[in-house]
Order: structure tokens, then C-alpha cells, then sequence
């Protein structure tokens, strides 16, 4: 079964006390989930913005700035 970062983060947390790596990891899957479902939206409308996955979410989360 697929989880969403947060989900994951969450079993994580149960099985063993939360690092700074974790915390990266989790951070990845958001940000690879993001850029994935800007692609699905792209496909699905006429009109396409200029941005590609990676100039969208480097503009909507100013560059993801570490934790």
C-alpha cells in the first residue's frame, strides 16, 4: 500500500524515535508526489502552463528550503 508522506512519517514515528533523516525522506515523497500530480492536472486540460514539474513546484514552495 502507497502512503502519502505524512502516513508514512506516522509509522515511522510508532516504530522508532524520528530523525532528521526521516524528516528528508518524508519531504521527498511530498515533493515528488506534488510534481506528479501537476503532470495528471496537466494532462487533463487544454491549456497547459509554461512551468514544468520541476519550475512548479520550485515556484509554489520556493524551493522547498530545507527542514
Amino acid at each position: 500500500m502507497k502512503h502519502t508522506a505524512v502516513e508514512w512519517l506516522f509509522l515511522q514515528s510508532v516504530d522508532k524515535k524520528l530523525d532528521i533523516f526521516d524528516l528528508l525522506e518524508a519531504k521527498a515523497m511530498e515533493k515528488k508526489q506534488s510534481k506528479k500530480d501537476y503532470e495528471k492536472g496537466q494532462e487533463s486540460m487544454q491549456f497547459k502552463f509554461p512551468l514544468s514539474p520541476d519550475n512548479y513546484y520550485e515556484e509554489t514552495y520556493k524551493g522547498g528550503q530545507d527542514v
